[in-house]
């Protein structure tokens, strides 16, 4: 639960959230007034009204969802926002066409169900555009400043590039100060070691409501120096102090941040706000003590034990309902490139042991003539079918066995091959740690992140795998299912 508050419920999701439901249950009401005359008082009174207008909202919330209106980012043009809101509504009347006819008790009336349906799109479409009217002037950011050493507060500002639910008023440093040479023409700001500080060098510090300030490398505004927190928080309106400080005792301005705290100001170390705000658990100089004295990682073998029957009843079920489907693309497979429907490749599971992982074969039976590699974007191997299969994940579908024999789970890192693995382990520190739960057909990292082939992606993979495991529940699990019905409906992320 504290998972779906921290990263779900930000201050910019509650308040889409609640402009949904209003408009929902609001523009309901209007219809049941243009087509019956009563108002919306006596329509929100009315028996069973309420449990009508819950299904209207749950429904309509659903389609968005899948359609990723609650992933708004940056300018979005009102004709194609519009259009993707119409073609939601449109689905979710659909949808409870279909409920109303199976549960009538439920229904809202013919009238007033297509009076709605035609005015949903324009009311969901004007407030989406208010909602991102309101995010581009920032009233919907937290106000976030970052203190410590450069390096440290260099990777905060890099890894909260993107992020729209904060706004980085700028930092504030300890060491080495942000100098500007004392060549009055030399606008060049820069930090610096102290040691290789000209002794004229004239220490000053940016303010970003100063013009004769140019930015920093930093590429934020350095506000000051750290004994300058508490008057600098207050000036700039400061919701939140994160500490990027490897070297903390006898550094940090510890009154300063307790004041601020008792204030309402949220004060946060690098590691534990970078986990919150991105999904993911930094590795770079990451101390193994921090992951032994961390807080989660606690239910992973219990939980692991616990999954183990309700996989395997859900994958016998799934092959059950599937067994035609999967015949039927088997069949196109073979029609569609020579070699065998099904491929099977060794894959690296739980506590380092290698199993055999089956696919649907989506590339050419040669496609490995010249030794193990990652896919590529447009990769040439691929076949016609096996694009699409790829896109739409269901190449994975046949995992529902490795599901079934407790080789596999349904949610968890994506299982390796051991020629990547063994060289991965030796380059990504803490990489070993994805083998101590079940590989997974989906998990936390796919719906998160693109395909990895780079060693880059691949840390960053794990740092997706990492906050997985330190979260592991079953909440975690029904997200990761849903992020990933959607990632299927719209094909993205698989090469």
């Amino acid at each position: 639960m504290h998972y779906v508050i921290s990263r779900y419920l930000t201050l910019r999701s509650l308040v889409l959230l609640v402009l949904d439901v209003a408009v929902l249950s609001w523009g309901t009401a209007l219809a049941v007034y243009l087509r019956l005359g009563h108002t919306p008082a006596y329509t929100f009174s009315a028996d069973g009204f309420g449990y009508a207008v819950a299904v209207v909202v749950l429904v309509h919330m659903v389609a968005m969802y899948y359609h990723e209106l609650y992933a708004l980012r940056g300018s979005v043009g009102v004709r194609s926002l519009g259009a993707n809101v119409a073609q939601s509504v449109a689905i979710s009347s659909a949808l409870l066409w279909v409920l109303y006819y199976m549960v009538p008790e439920i229904a809202i009336g013919r009238g007033i169900f297509l009076i709605n349906m035609l005015l949903l799109p324009p009311l969901l479409t004007g407030s989406r555009m208010i909602y991102l009217w309101m995010g581009n002037r920032q009233a919907l950011q937290q106000r976030v400043v970052v203190i410590g050493e450069p390096d440290q507060v260099r990777e905060v500002v890099r890894r909260l590039s993107g992020e729209q639910a904060y706004q980085l008023v700028g930092v504030l440093l300890s060491g080495p100060p942000v100098t500007r040479e004392a060549d009055p023409d030399d606008s060049s700001w820069q930090i610096q070691d102290a040691e290789a500080e000209n002794a004229h060098a004239e220490t000053d510090f940016n303010d970003p409501l100063d013009p004769d300030h140019p930015p920093n490398t930093l590429g934020v505004p350095v506000l000051g120096p750290m004994d300058s927190l508490r008057e600098l928080s207050e000036r700039h309106r400061v919701d939140g102090v994160i500490v990027a400080m490897r070297e903390r005792r006898g550094r940090l301005p510890l009154e300063d941040l307790l004041y601020l705290k008792l204030l309402g100001v949220q004060v946060e170390q690098q590691a534990a706000f970078l986990e919150r705000a991105t999904g993911r658990v930094p590795v770079d100089g990451l101390p193994p003590s921090d992951l032994v004295f961390a807080e989660g990682f606690r239910r992973i073998h219990l939980y692991q034990r616990l999954k183990i029957a309700p996989d395997a009843i859900a994958a016998a079920l799934g092959l059950l309902v599937l067994a035609i489907p999967l015949a039927f693309v088997a069949l196109l497979v073979k029609w569609d490139s020579p070699g065998p429907a099904l491929y099977r490749q060794v894959r690296v599971g739980r506590a380092g042991q290698a199993f055999k992982i089956n696919k649907f074969r989506t590339m050419r039976t040669d496609a490995e003539q010249s030794g193990a590699q990652f896919a590529a974007e447009e990769d040439p191997r691929v076949t016609r079918l096996g694009r699409f299969l790829r896109k739409s994940r269901i190449d994975e579908l046949p995992q529902l066995y490795n599901v079934l024999v407790g080789e596999m789970s349904f949610v968890g890192p994506r299982p390796e091959r051991p020629e990547f693995v063994a060289d991965l382990q030796q380059q990504i520190p803490y990489y070993y740690l994805r083998t101590v739960v079940r590989p997974g057909i989906t998990g936390w990292a796919q719906v998160r992140y693109p395909y990895g082939a780079t060693l880059r992606q691949h840390r960053e993979k794990l740092e997706h795998d990492l906050y997985y495991i330190k979260n592991v529940s079953f909440i975690m699990d029904t997200l990761i299912a849903l992020e990933t019905m959607r990632v299927m409906l719209f094909a993205r992320g698989s090469r």
